[in-house]
């Protein structure tokens, strides 16, 4: 599966970290991806992000590639927030069959 974000920065720069690797460096990124069903478990899939190139240098196009295992439904998790502490979050449903 493949999934889109647009982020726009206004007056401070965009980031999400999720902390320190194993070798104590922060990979940061402009967005968290997460999706999570038909189970319990939640399932990070910001390993796979590549930003692609925007004609407004304040926008990113961000793409996520990712596969799921069960059919079911699942729900996307896109989150980020700025240097100022500001926050965004959005949610898409989407269902996977056999």
């Amino acid at each position: 599966m493949t999934a889109e974000a647009r982020i726009t920065e206004g007056g401070s720069p965009v980031y999400y970290t999720t902390g320190a690797d194993r070798s104590g460096v922060y990979r940061n990124a402009m967005v968290l991806w997460s999706f999570n069903g038909p189970g319990e478990a939640t399932t990070h899939a910001d390993g796979h992000v590549t930003p692609r190139e925007s004609q407004d240098p304040a926008s990113a196009m961000i793409e996520v590639q990712f596969s799921v295992e069960q059919p079911g439904t699942y729900r996307l998790r896109v989150a980020t927030t700025d240097l100022t502490g500001r926050s965004a979050v959005t949610w898409k449903d989407f269902k996977a069959a056999n």
